[in-house]
């Protein structure tokens, strides 16, 4: 398949790295790529970046706050090549300051996202959400397009799948890849303790988030595991029993965070229990391949988690089920769903540019990161240590601590 249009795309980025770029640059680009669209990446500090987008028909400009160079190229762009579409594309809601919470520091940088959505002046979001909330704070027109899987996680994924589970306790998971899930994580602390003491389960906290010092009280039965390489992930989710994907944000930013943990669970073929966001409950069916908790109190966790720890065969019911509808979540399906939303914006006229913008900083700017160093996971413990941890027995002969995984340091 050759689209009439666009046939030339670019992204502009400015960073090299991390899953919000995995998800909304290099997944679509694989998929316009094998589509047989022309795809180039340029950096939103290049000063050439005008003429770098005179011959695209569309240029998407990811995650980048404003700066005066960008504000300058994308103000070049619209005025001597107007035949070329710009669209800001972001998958958080980082420039909303009306549902989120605000202080000095997200205002500025708020400021600056909605300075580069009005340069650009149409908009694409992760979810609906997030589209809805950038016209209705913005004017400028907006259409989501989902988070797909990136091809190489599918792949990794599929040979994971292979690999059979390391006999053990059940275990449940929590992944955070971005530092931000650790208000989640504390209020079902009562939950997870309570279910996993009763059923004698084992509950491991992957990736950057802080863990509630209630959660001690699992002794044994709680494993830490460092932020790591998102290529090292599959194996890992593959050992477990089921994923957990809580969300403790207002109904609103909820609502703006895409089903990423179902998506990479189902990949393995592991269940996960979420919050039922809208998101969520667009993509999951709810007992088929996937279970949502409808209730926002940690109560409402209690006897979903419970009735999935005590029935294996469910739990391997619906992780087959998953594996198989997340296929459909691919590279491809992302290129689709990226050309279908910028020729839907192509039939919307953009908002005028910005007459002035006061107070951009210059040059690059930099982004909050995720509390962890995106590096891949060095076991002190050892193979024959973390094997034996899956299995519930002591990370080594003779430990007190038999069960702990956790590394000092990012």
């Amino acid at each position: 398949m050759i689209s009439t249009w666009p046939t030339r795309v670019a992204f502009v980025v400015d960073t090299n790295g991390g899953a919000p770029l995995r998800y909304r640059v290099q997944t679509p680009l694989s998929g316009l790529t094998e589509l047989g669209i022309e795809v180039s990446v340029a950096d939103a500090a290049d000063p050439r970046l005008p003429a770098r987008l005179r011959d695209v028909d569309a240029a998407v400009v990811f995650r980048a706050p404003a700066t005066v160079e960008l504000a300058a190229s994308l103000s070049t762009t619209r005025e001597q090549n107007p035949e070329t579409l710009l669209a800001f594309d972001i998958d958080d809601a980082l420039f909303d300051d009306v549902h989120s919470p605000v202080d000095e520091t997200w205002q500025a940088m708020s400021s600056r996202y909605r300075a580069s959505i009005a340069l650009c002046g149409r908009f694409l979001g992760s979810t609906p959400t997030i589209a809805g909330l950038a016209q209705e704070q913005t004017g400028v027109p907006s259409v989501a397009v989902a988070n797909r899987l990136h091809p190489e996680l599918l792949e990794l994924s599929r040979r994971a799948r292979r690999q059979p589970r390391i006999p053990g306790p059940p275990r449940i998971a929590l992944f955070d890849g971005s530092g931000t899930h650790g208000t989640s994580l504390e209020r079902l602390t009562p939950v997870i303790t309570e279910v996993i003491g009763r059923h004698r389960a084992h509950f491991w906290a992957f990736g950057a988030h802080s863990i509630p010092s209630s959660l001690g009280a699992l002794g044994r039965s709680l494993h830490r595991v460092p932020f790591m390489d998102w290529r090292d992930l599959p194996a890992w989710m593959r050992q477990m029993d089921l994923i957990l994907a809580p969300n403790s944000d207002s109904d609103v930013i909820a609502d703006t965070k895409s089903p990423l943990k179902w998506l990479e669970a189902s990949a393995v073929g592991v269940p996960t229990l979420a919050q039922a966001t809208l998101p969520y409950r667009t993509t999951v069916r709810d007992g088929v391949d996937g279970v949502l908790v409808d209730g926002r109190e940690p109560e409402a966790w209690i006897e979903p988690l419970e009735d999935l720890l005590v029935d294996p065969r469910r739990r391997r019911r619906i992780g087959r089920s998953a594996a198989i509808a997340v296929q459909e979540h691919d590279a491809v399906g992302a290129a689709q769903g990226l050309l279908a939303a910028l020729e839907t914006l192509r039939l919307r006229e953009p908002i005028d540019p910005p007459v002035a913008l006061a107070g951009l900083p210059s040059g690059r700017v930099v982004q909050p990161l995720p509390t962890g160093s995106p590096e891949r996971l060095k076991s002190p413990l050892g193979k024959r240590a973390v094997l034996r941890v899956l299995r519930g027995e002591p990370a080594r002969r003779g430990s007190r601590r038999g069960a702990e995984t956790e590394r000092k340091g990012p």
